[in-house]
């Protein structure tokens, strides 16, 4: 990891550029940064949490539960308007989700002694990520929701919607397995559906990736949770 907060302060990540200019600043110069690849863990649960990861640009982190079959569901996914990781506990305490990278990219690496000085002298800081974490709860409690009441390919189509519209690519790097888990239904549901999508022509499968075709069509048949989710976004974050 490297000091590079110029970097980190022109690529943007948008809880963090919402400061004003002083809070930023100083939450700037505390961070490093790190570059990583798909696949990576954050941390893992029941491992203790002793940084803040802030994702840059492009880059999108997915908070996944552990079942007791050896499945893992998605609760929640982070990108640029966010943080992963120890912002209101005061930091320390064991994580009870996994936190994947699911794009590649740079992520600011916060540690969270650092975050911790920097709430207690910066109340901008400090209520800034109170107010990230209400919003967080939001999306984790959307997401119950949507698992319970919307259909698997209202799910898929809504997952692929939205990391489009956190990276601005249309060829999103998941497997079907992958995509299996974040959903948490079997392989099987997934591959009907993304077979059912690519018949459609709204989506190109391949090894390793899918790639969106007709964009305006895809999200016609995803739920619109991601909507409500960034309203309540809006009136908490301004």
């Amino acid at each position: 990891m490297q000091r590079k907060s110029d970097a980190i302060a022109m690529l943007g990540n948008t809880l963090v550029m919402s400061l004003a200019e002083t809070p930023r600043a100083r939450l700037l110069l505390a961070c490093e940064w790190r570059k990583v690849v798909a696949g990576d863990t954050l941390f893992a649960p029941g491992q203790e949490i002793v940084h803040a990861h802030l994702p840059i640009g492009p880059v999108i982190v997915s908070f996944l539960v552990d079942m007791e079959d050896g499945h893992c569901v998605e609760t929640a996914m982070v990108g640029s308007e966010g943080a992963v990781g120890g912002i209101v506990s005061h930091g320390f305490l064991p994580a009870f989700s996994r936190a994947i990278v699911q794009y590649p990219g740079i992520v600011a690496v916060l540690p969270l002694d650092r975050l911790e000085t920097l709430k207690r002298t910066n109340p901008a800081i400090d209520a800034l990520f109170a107010r990230y974490a209400d919003c967080l709860l939001a999306q984790i409690f959307q997401a119950s929701a949507c698992a319970a009441t919307h259909s698997i390919a209202a799910r898929i189509a809504r997952w692929l919607v939205h990391a489009h519209d956190r990276t601005g690519d249309r060829t999103i790097p998941i497997t079907q397995q992958r995509l299996a888990d974040i959903i948490g239904v079997g392989r099987s549901y997934i591959a009907r559906v993304i077979a059912d999508f690519s018949n459609r022509g709204l989506i190109v499968p391949s090894r390793g990736m899918l790639r969106i075709v007709e964009l305006r069509a895809l999200r016609k048949r995803a739920c619109h949770c991601d909507a409500m989710v960034a309203q309540h976004f809006a009136a908490v974050l301004g």
